[in-house]
């Protein structure tokens, strides 16, 4: 018996396990192998396995897709430290219905006090470009896109793309924050 004899759940159970790229490799070799390596629950358990996500509403894409070219590009999710001056900051990336949210937690006013959080940015994917946009959720009269700069070699600077924005918010991030931004707009996707 040789490989390609295998049943197609045998060889969609096998390709579960393997890294990403083999999986892009094995799906090069022939149209068989293509066709079981873009079955989209293989997609979904690698979703799972590699970046703990689990479901895919309101994003519009199949799990190959989000995972190609939303997770992969944007490379993480979970707790980031971040270098605002002069303290620091902690910032929580997580997966949503639509959107991955870029929270920032803060210190209360009191010892007493709990963390106090706003979600600062948003990451969306555009259907019509094909691409992921960074949008600023800190504006008071809605959600607008945001800018990416670098601004020198050590400060990468996410801000507001509004001219008429009343706060003109900008952050500093670290470059552990700047890759997920670097990385949507940068990076090509496998």
């Amino acid at each position: 018996m040789h490989f390609l004899d295998l049943p197609v759940e045998m060889l969609q159970y096998i390709a579960q396990f393997l890294p990403v790229n083999s999986i892009v490799n094995l799906g090069q070799t022939c149209k068989h192998l293509l066709d079981v390596t873009n079955i989209d629950s293989i997609w979904q358990k690698l979703c799972c396995r590699d970046y703990k996500v689990n479901m895919i509403d309101g994003w519009d894409l199949t799990h190959k897709e989000v995972y190609t070219k939303v997770l992969k590009k944007c490379g993480f999710l979970g707790w980031k430290r971040i270098a605002l001056v002069p303290y620091g900051g902690l910032v929580y990336v997580s997966w949503g219905k639509g959107e991955i949210q870029v929270l920032r937690y803060y210190p209360a006013d009191s010892p007493e006090g709990s963390l106090q959080c706003n979600q600062i940015y948003s990451l969306q994917w555009n259907s019509d470009q094909h691409e992921v946009e960074v949008f600023c959720q800190q504006c008071e009269d809605g959600v607008r896109p945001a800018l990416l700069a670098q601004d020198g070699p050590l400060y990468p600077v996410i801000q507001c793309a509004a001219e008429d924005c009343p706060k003109a918010h900008s952050r500093l991030v670290s470059f552990l924050l700047f890759n997920i931004f670097y990385m949507c707009f940068v990076k090509d996707p496998l």
